[in-house]
C-alpha cells in the first residue's frame, strides 16, 4: 500500500480535515443545571433532583445480570429508571466496559456524586473506568447529574496542568480524559437533555 501513498497525492486532490474545533462544545453556552459542585448549596441542589426525579417511587438496593454475573446498585429506583451511584461505587471497583454499558441500557437517567479531581498517572484505573462510563452514557443518551469537586475542565491533572491546557501530556489517558470533559460539557447542553433515551442491545 505505502508505494500507492504518492501517486494518490499526484492525482487527487487532497482536502485538511483536520481541525482545532471541538464540535461537541457548540452548545456549552446553554449549560442547564445537572452538574453541581459539592460545596455550598451544590449538594442539596443535587440531593433535591433525585428525589424530586424519583418522585416518591421506592428507591433500594438494585441488581444488573452482566453475563452471567451480577452487579449490585446500592440506590435505585428500577420502576423510574433512575440510579445513584458515587465515584467510588462507579470507579473505585473492577467494573468493566459491559458493566457500564449494562447499567446506561437499564437506566435513562445516573445521579453521580462525589466526583473528585484525578491524577491522569496516579489514578490511570479510576480515570479509564470513569471514561468508559461516560463514554456508555454519552452513546445511550442517559441524562447523567453529576456532583463534583470541579467543572469539567478542571477534573483531570497532571503535575499540576489541567486537561486542554499548555503542557498537557499527549499520552492515551490525557487524548481520553480530554474527550471525557467534553462529553460532559455537552450532556449539560440542552439539545443533549432533549434527545430521547437511546439503549442499544449488545
Amino acid at each position: 500500500f505505502t508505494p500507492l501513498i504518492p501517486i494518490l497525492f499526484e492525482r487527487c486532490h487532497v482536502h485538511q480535515m483536520g481541525t482545532t474545533v471541538d464540535y461537541r462544545l457548540r452548545h456549552s453556552g446553554e449549560q442547564s443545571t445537572t452538574y453541581f459542585l459539592g460545596q455550598n448549596d451544590g449538594r442539596n441542589r443535587f440531593s433535591s433532583l433525585f428525589e424530586l426525579f424519583t418522585g416518591g417511587f421506592p428507591v433500594g438496593k438494585a441488581k444488573l445480570n452482566v453475563r452471567g454475573r451480577s452487579l449490585m446498585l446500592s440506590r435505585a429506583a428500577p420502576s423510574k429508571r433512575i440510579a445513584y451511584v458515587t465515584f467510588e461505587e462507579l470507579c473505585g471497583d473492577p467494573l468493566s466496559p459491559a458493566d457500564y454499558r449494562a447499567l446506561c441500557h437499564s437506566y435513562h437517567t445516573c445521579f453521580l456524586s462525589e466526583l473528585p479531581k484525578l491524577d491522569v498517572l496516579l489514578d490511570r484505573n479510576e480515570m479509564r473506568r470513569l471514561t468508559n462510563f461516560v463514554d456508555a452514557a454519552y452513546e445511550a443518551r442517559v441524562k447523567l447529574v453529576v456532583l463534583a469537586e470541579a467543572q469539567p475542565n478542571k477534573l483531570f491533572h497532571s503535575n499540576g496542568v489541567f486537561s486542554g491546557e499548555a503542557g498537557w501530556p499527549k499520552t492515551e489517558e490525557a487524548f481520553a480524559s480530554e474527550r471525557t470533559v467534553s462529553r460532559l460539557i455537552e450532556m449539560q447542553s440542552r439539545e443533549y437533555l432533549q434527545e430521547p433515551w437511546n439503549p442499544q442491545d449488545e
